[in-house]
């Protein structure tokens, strides 16, 4: 059983403060589909208990790995159940998309996993019973186990909302030479909202503004006058000028909205056509040698 697995944008970002005794920030967010992703394949053999091996071309990723910790959600939701199908699951998994660079893919993989055991078990959860099961994994495994091509997502991940439908639309994604801990980014965001209060993270834009950019209603400003889209793009330090540089050629391109995806550090140029996202991607790897940029169909 092949699975390409997806990845999502973050194409809006508000982060909320953290109240007193929450673990977690709450967010809102408007998440975009993305056709980047990595390979996860499932081969399954019938067994007196279940079992489960993952292996990988990134074999330093494998421990604790997010396959491993789908695998383990579903087999235990699995044993409340009366489905008595027991298996032992060899899993390869073919990384592609780094990690730490805001796209999800690790979530990518675990929801993929998710959906295939799923399948492979004869379908015991409903997919509402699927997304609910993605929480227990991580904040962007639901949206990614849904299979929405958009949503507005709240809460810690866990309650999405469908947007108006989008047009078919292509994103420039850019990877540049450097990674972000998620961790350490959320604590340069309180440190910000401690000291100047939290209205200097928030996006300079709603999410309502953005939708309508996408569907191509309205036109957001480019260039210096760049609206904000992402809370995160206030604590980017040493690499601000790198991000600004590749924004400015994502906008002069012709893109609809550009920013950065989740914490970082993956940046991104959305555009009507493949050809126009195509053409920004090269002249983008011609000008910034160290950065990679792909291009994905969206939604």
């Amino acid at each position: 059983m092949r699975s390409e697995t997806s990845t999502k944008i973050n194409v809006w970002l508000r982060v909320l403060p953290r109240q007193a005794g929450e673990r977690l920030h709450k967010l809102e967010s408007l998440f975009v589909r993305t056709a980047l992703g990595d390979l996860l394949t499932l081969a399954a053999t019938p067994a007196e208990r279940p079992s489960f091996q993952l292996s990988s071309n990134r074999a330093e990723l494998i421990p604790g790995n997010s396959v491993t910790r789908s695998w383990t959600v579903f087999t235990e939701a699995l044993a409340t159940t009366n489905n008595a199908a027991a298996f032992h699951i060899q899993a390869h998994l073919e990384k592609r998309i780094p990690e730490q660079t805001g796209l999800g893919a690790g979530s990518g993989d675990a929801a993929a996993c998710l959906l295939a055991l799923n399948d492979l078990h004869g379908h015991p959860f409903t997919p509402t019973a699927l997304t609910l099961l993605a929480s227990r994994i991580g904040s962007d495994v639901p949206f990614l186990t849904a299979l929405m091509p958009a949503a507005s997502v709240q809460g810690t991940g866990d309650f999405l909302t469908a947007v108006p439908k989008l047009p078919q639309l292509w994103a420039c994604v850019v990877l540049p030479p450097f990674k972000v801990d998620t961790a350490a980014a959320y604590g340069a965001l309180d440190r910000v909202i401690a000291s100047t209060g939290a209205a200097a993270v928030e996006p300079t834009v709603s999410m309502e503004e953005v939708v309508a950019a996408l569907q191509g209603s309205v036109r957001l400003p480019a260039g210096t006058h760049a609206p904000r889209l992402n809370a995160f793009e206030t604590v980017l330090g040493d690499y601000r000028a790198l991000y600004q540089e590749v924004r400015d050629i994502l906008w002069a391109g012709g893109a609809r909205v550009a920013g950065l995806s989740g914490s970082g550090s993956a940046m991104f140029g959305v555009y009507e056509s493949r050809a126009t996202a195509s053409a920004v991607a090269r002249d983008l790897q011609q000008r910034l040698t160290s950065c990679q940029a792909m291009v994905a169909k969206l939604g």
